[in-house]
């Protein structure tokens, strides 16, 4: 078994993850209108916590500038970059200690407003 580079993650039982294959799967399926869009709307969302915050940051405004440019897809297409932005916007909102320990949202003099969507 070879060692992991310190850019490597793992998620136990499953294979050896590369967050940057990560993010360039997402910048592929991007602009796609394909099965692909979705099979990698999953995974990232799956592995959602091996990215840095700033790489889920920056894979929240893509979708939006897609979706403004309307490069997002078709409606199938939409729903799955819909899906992905909940789970990359509560996994960043838990990280920066926008919710509360029962789950509300903090107001927004104690932290930055996050809106948090469901977690699958």
């Amino acid at each position: 078994m070879r060692a992991h580079s310190a850019q490597e993650r793992v998620i136990p039982g499953e294979t050896v993850v590369s967050p940057r294959m990560l993010f360039w799967a997402f910048r592929y399926a991007l602009d796609r209108q394909s099965y692909v869009v979705d099979d990698v709307a999953k995974e990232v969302a799956r592995c959602d916590e091996l990215l840095t915050g700033d790489d889920r940051r920056r894979m929240l405004v893509e979708i939006d500038e897609a979706r403004a440019a309307d490069r997002i897809g078709m409606k199938c297409d939409d729903a799955s970059w819909s899906h992905l932005e909940r789970v990359l916007i509560a996994t960043t909102a838990a990280e920066a200690g926008s919710v509360g320990t029962k789950g509300e949202a903090r107001s927004e003099t104690q932290t930055p407003t996050v809106k948090i969507g469901g977690k699958p």
